[in-house]
């Protein structure tokens, strides 16, 4: 084997590995869909760099192996698209490479999985808009959390509304919406009956040092709260995040999420203080 050609599986494999892994990491409704893109896009430039069918699928392999390996061991539900797609995208590039027309081919498949990659990602995987009737309310009430102190913790049993955002340290759109999501308990605190908080869910194998690491980051300043178990997931029915929890007398008056967080920087802002009037205006 040349020189040459040895330079240009090093620089097909590190390019390959680089952008994979950032499109696993994008967080947002747009991640399957980059995934998928990168992978169909990898096997018609590694072709172009007259790279083997056999050597693209191995170097393509590595990368992707790893990726799908720490979705599967930390359980991140909400990445599974991810692998779905790019099955499919390489599925597609192999059988491209034996077509004349191979740019044509790429071009109208790379454009079917940026638009299958949304589909299942933001209408079909996620659980969007209204998730009241979703939640388990026996689940809520058995699933064990501590405060930030590590300290057993249960909401109160008063009049209070407590508006609470769920979210994972796997999750970047969570993250991005917190600062977003404090600017609402500065506005209402003093003038009504309402209180915001965040409810922290863990993924297998990770540490609270992990989420409160993150907290500090952003300067979260809400009061937060931790399940202490990875089957909170399961005990409340929650299948990806963010979820913004209503909470009044322990229990749960409405439960609603978003996907479109990375477009817009915090969209459910309106659905929140409405649905947050007509709470408080119910209890009156």
């Amino acid at each position: 084997m040349s020189k040459q050609l040895v330079n240009r599986h090093i620089i097909f494999f590190l390019v390959f590995t680089v952008c994979y892994c950032l499109a696993g990491a994008f967080g947002s409704q747009w991640h399957a869909s980059v995934a998928g893109l990168v992978a169909i896009a990898s096997t018609y430039f590694g072709h172009k760099m007259d790279l083997s069918p056999r050597v693209i699928l191995g170097l393509q392999s590595i990368p992707i192996l790893f990726v799908f390996g720490f979705i599967i061991w930390y359980q991140l539900f909400f990445n599974y698209p991810i692998m779905f797609c790019t099955v499919g995208a390489m599925l597609l590039g192999w059988l491209g490479l034996k077509f004349t027309r191979q740019r044509l081919w790429f071009i109208i498949n790379g454009l079917f999985l940026i638009a299958a990659g949304y589909y299942i990602t933001a209408y079909s995987w996620y659980k969007e808009g209204n998730l009241t009737a979703n939640i388990n309310p026996i689940g809520f009430s058995a699933t064990a959390l501590t405060n930030e102190q590590q300290l057993p913790f249960q909401f109160p049993t008063n009049d209070t509304l407590y508006i609470v955002e769920v979210w994972s340290t796997s999750c970047g759109s969570c993250i991005k919406q917190m600062p977003e999501f404090a600017k609402l308990q500065l506005k209402y605190q003093h003038s009504m009956p309402v209180s915001f908080a965040t409810l922290h869910l863990p993924v297998k194998g990770e540490q609270l040092s992990q989420a409160l690491g993150i907290l500090n980051r952003v300067g979260c300043q809400l009061p937060s709260y931790f399940a202490t178990s990875t089957s909170s997931w399961q005990q409340l029915n929650i299948d990806a995040v963010p979820v913004v929890l209503m909470i009044r007398n322990q229990q749960i008056v409405k439960a609603f999420a978003s996907t479109l967080v990375p477009v817009l920087s915090f969209p459910l802002r309106p659905s929140i203080e409405s649905e947050m009037l007509e709470q408080l205006a119910s209890n009156e």
